[in-house]
């Protein structure tokens, strides 16, 4: 679920069922809604390509020790 018409998205693992072709156009969506919009994006993902391909900044959550 994405909120429109907010300055921010909060996207929670946006990607996960997608198969390849299905999640290449969802990303080319997401970027072109951003770029339209201005729009900051937060992203929760357990995939380690999509901060690859969308982030500016990427911030890793880790097991504290």
């Amino acid at each position: 679920v994405m909120l429109t018409g907010a300055p921010l998205l909060l996207l929670d693992e946006p990607f996960a069922a997608l198969d390849h072709q299905t999640r290449a156009g969802s990303i080319a969506l997401l970027l072109s809604h951003q770029k339209k919009t201005g729009c900051s994006i937060v992203m929760s993902t357990h995939d380690a390509s999509d901060p690859s391909e969308l982030g500016a900044a990427v911030f890793r959550l880790l097991e504290s020790p």
